[in-house]
């Protein structure tokens, strides 16, 4: 009867619409992962980093004779502070390859060969967090480079104290100058004041070497 092939037909054709439209969604979520997967820039920029996940980068200690080639910065974090060149590492890239690139890109000084430091964790309540790889590298003195970050300029070891600079830092180069491996664990509250800082390879604490030494934020 007409009601019978009727039903068979709407029968097969339900079929192979669902049949179609599972195809459809197969093709076109393995396009769209395939995509996704072949744009690396878009990984990352779609990629929503929690809040306080410690974000990795690569400092290079310039050192010439007893003075250090020292950014002065004009963007956050640490503006108006003395810093040595670096920078965050880039997708899929090792902190000793971030290290050259960074210090080229800074200066225009391609360094061939780097000596590890250590490392500066350092945590707060806040989205500042980060794990930093510390890298030295002896060059011939030359005059400072125009650079994008700020303002290069030379600093002897003895005035590191005198002008402003991260708290850190001036700890990180007094290991560097005897040539002693550093593990520092920095701890910040939320307005970004050191609470505590311990060197954890000889499980030192630091802070209150700091607390005597000259106020670096004036």
């Amino acid at each position: 009867s007409i009601f019978f092939w009727m039903c068979i037909f709407l029968h097969f054709f339900i079929f192979f619409l669902l049949i179609g439209t599972q195809i459809y969604v197969f093709l076109y979520k393995k396009e769209s992962v395939l995509n996704l997967f072949a744009n690396k820039s878009f990984i990352m920029s779609d990629l929503k980093i929690p809040l306080g996940l410690k974000r990795t980068a690569a400092m290079v200690v310039l050192r010439y004779q007893r003075s250090f080639l020292l950014l002065k910065r004009i963007k956050e974090p640490h503006i108006g502070k003395y810093v040595p060149v670096g920078g965050k590492l880039d997708p899929f890239e090792d902190p000793y390859s971030a290290a050259l690139r960074e210090t080229y890109e800074e200066t225009g000084i391609a360094v061939q060969q780097l000596k590890y430091g250590g490392v500066l964790i350092e945590s707060s309540p806040t989205k500042y967090n980060w794990q930093c790889n510390i890298y030295m590298a002896d060059i011939e003195w030359q005059a400072p480079p125009p650079c994008d970050e700020g303002t290069l300029e030379w600093i002897s070891y003895e005035d590191i104290p005198d002008i402003p600079t991260p708290e850190t830092d001036w700890q990180i180069y007094q290991y560097l100058m005897r040539e002693q491996a550093f593990a520092l664990n920095a701890i910040y509250d939320k307005d970004l004041n050191l609470l505590s800082m311990v060197e954890e390879i000889e499980g030192k604490e630091l802070i209150s070497d700091l607390s005597q030494a000259k106020d670096f934020e004036n």
